[in-house]
């Protein structure tokens, strides 16, 4: 009976090991932390009847004519309206790579606004 209490005693703590290990092989696959910052975009107003018309046009309204814009909301569009003064400006900005350097925006955004399709 005593060795049969010695091996029970070791048994959960071989179990709490192999858990221990098991948290720290997945803690390096988790993903960081998201950002604590707001984006710069998140107390954007409409202002403009054009800033009213870009909004709508990043929205879209559910048609295929007008399906929007995926990954631009439209507080986006229009801060970046005000900043770069137009579409063209904004367009001019991402494909000179200048776009992906501003918070929140990135690579794959400035891919979609460097794109001639995304600003027809």
């Amino acid at each position: 009976l005593g060795a049969n209490c010695s091996k029970l005693e070791h048994r959960p703590q071989h179990h709490q090991q192999q858990q221990q290990g098991h948290q720290k092989s997945t803690a390096s696959t988790r993903r960081p932390p998201t950002p604590t910052s707001p984006s710069p975009w998140r107390d954007v107003e409409v202002v403009t009847l054009e800033e009213r018309f870009l909004a709508n046009s990043v929205n879209g309204d559910g048609t295929p004519e007008m399906p929007g814009v995926n990954g631009i909301s439209a507080k986006m569009a229009i801060w970046l309206y005000r900043k770069y003064g137009s579409l063209d400006g904004i367009h001019k900005a991402a494909k000179e790579g200048e776009l992906q350097k501003e918070t929140h925006i990135g690579i794959q955004r400035n891919k979609m606004f460097a794109d001639d399709n995304t600003i027809k």
